[in-house]
């Protein structure tokens, strides 16, 4: 196959394959042509056993949009010292489709360099052996994501300073083996950085660095199991944020800033819209 389209908002060019992405990224994208769109799904591992994903790197922070068009690409491995993207603004944009099995050979990052910005896309992640945070400066915006580690070399996600509203609307599963003295989110002190988000899943090993900062936790649930961690060190809080987090089976050894629930109030739409926390429900 090959690319189609002239790059434009109403001819985005049409690609099919990791290496017309590529193309189209590193040597396509300029100021006047910033739209590209995938034609179909792709499966990594129909380009046979060895294949490795290498770092596609956008060419400049100007607004550049890569729609996956309700597409998935699948199973892929990130070569030693890659990353699948490397971004140099959030005005880059990847939406609307699905980035799944993701695996790496000591890898670097999912997203390095300046980050871009993530939008309706679904995701699914081994970070085991990542050298450096998974999302750098990433933004996410209706975004799922599904982490899992063995054991974190490197915080989950890094943050620009002095940035606001970089992961809104989004929904976040851990299992982490071994914190390893690492965070899950680091540098998130400015307020309303994380909004109307979800963190559940189950993390184990030390947690001493604070594993969270609900500093930066606005209108958000927290159910993540530490039971089975350790560190009493306790995140950074803000107490003009909204959230509720459980406390049957996630320790904080102060909730200054977030209102504590039973894993029965957690579901009772009811009781959580007593306490302020705005809910609605659905269904019967």
């Amino acid at each position: 196959m090959t690319i189609t389209g002239t790059g434009t908002q109403a001819d985005p060019w049409i690609v099919h394959n990791y290496d017309e992405i590529k193309d189209v990224f590193q040597n396509k994208v300029s100021s006047d042509y910033l739209y590209a769109k995938l034609a179909n799904d792709i499966d990594c591992n129909e380009y046979g056993d060895t294949w490795e994903w290498e770092t596609i790197t956008l060419r400049a922070n100007w607004v550049f949009e890569f729609d996956l068009g309700g597409h998935t690409i699948k199973n892929i491995m990130i070569k030693g010292g890659n990353s699948l993207f490397h971004g140099k603004s959030t005005v880059n944009v990847i939406r609307n489709g699905k980035i799944l099995n993701v695996f790496n050979n000591d890898g670097e990052s999912v997203i390095a360099g300046n980050g871009l910005t993530l939008k309706d896309i679904s995701m699914s992640i081994n970070g085991t052996g990542l050298t450096n945070y998974a999302f750098n400066y990433t933004k996410f915006q209706n975004c799922a994501t599904y982490f899992k580690s063995n054991k974190l070399l490197s915080p989950f996600y890094n943050h620009n300073t002095g940035t606001s509203e970089m992961v809104k609307n989004s929904d976040f599963y851990f299992e982490i083996g071994d914190m390893n003295y690492k965070n899950l989110f680091h540098n998130v002190s400015s307020v309303g950085l994380i909004d109307n988000c979800r963190f559940r899943g189950k993390i184990g090993g030390n947690k001493d660095n604070g594993w969270l900062h609900y500093y930066a936790v606005n209108n958000s649930v927290i159910e993540i199991d530490t039971t089975e961690s350790t560190g009493t060190t306790p995140p950074t809080m803000n107490p003009s944020q909204r959230t509720i987090i459980n406390t049957d089976i996630c320790s904080a050894d102060s909730v200054q800033g977030v209102t504590a629930c039973t894993t029965a109030q957690m579901r009772d739409a009811d009781y959580l819209n007593s306490i302020g926390f705005t809910v609605v429900k659905v269904g019967e």
